[in-house]
């Protein structure tokens, strides 16, 4: 039996004394609430061990067998192993896509390298915003030979939201460019592969 339930069975059973306070509620505890807190707190009464969770996994130490991941939950429920990537972190993760200047030849290796960028960064409020999306996709297009196409996009985001008035969630904004970058080099990188072939 634990101190702090010795403690309130102590202050329950004594008269002229101020009323057991609940430690998770911080309300007065009725004769039933005491009584059921104090079974519950007993290890002995308790179905998960006095320490485990709720059903979902061994209460840790694997699986009997010597192997196999610690059952239980993080704090807030959730599954070890399954915790969410924090949506409101300013840090992006893993390594962002080289920056394509223009080579067609490596329009496949980047568009490659920004969809895992995208992906695992897919909660981050940048990425979930078409606008913002659409313009760090930019950033990453520098070079001579992409400036004009580059300027050209950003000034049409800008228009259509400072004089448009599209929301910058419109999925839209980011179909757009995306579209516009496969039409410019990835549409010529193909048409070139198939030249190369039929030579």
């Amino acid at each position: 039996m634990s101190t702090l339930t010795t403690h309130i069975q102590t202050q329950a059973g004594r008269s002229n004394t101020p009323p057991v306070i609940n430690p998770i509620t911080g309300s007065p505890m009725t004769a039933t609430q005491i009584t059921t807190f104090c079974a519950l707190a007993d290890p002995a009464n308790n179905p998960f061990g006095g320490g485990g969770g709720p059903p979902g996994g061994p209460p840790g130490g694997g699986n009997g067998n010597g192997g196999g991941p610690p059952g239980g939950n993080l704090p807030g429920g959730i599954p070890m192993g399954q915790a969410p990537i924090q949506a409101d972190s300013n840090k992006f993760a893993g390594n962002p896509p080289a920056v394509f200047s223009g080579d067609r030849e490596k329009v496949e290796e980047f568009l490659m390298q920004w969809n895992l960028y995208e992906g695992i960064n897919s909660m981050h409020a940048i990425m979930r915003n078409p606008y913002q999306k659409a313009m760090l996709f930019l950033t990453y297009i520098q070079g001579t030979n992409v400036t004009e196409w580059v300027g050209s996009m950003v000034a049409w985001l800008q228009l259509q939201v400072d004089v448009n008035g599209r929301d910058t969630t419109d999925n839209w904004l980011w179909y757009n460019v995306h579209t516009s970058f496969m039409h410019q080099y990835g549409d010529t990188l193909q048409k070139e592969k198939a030249q190369a072939e039929l030579q």
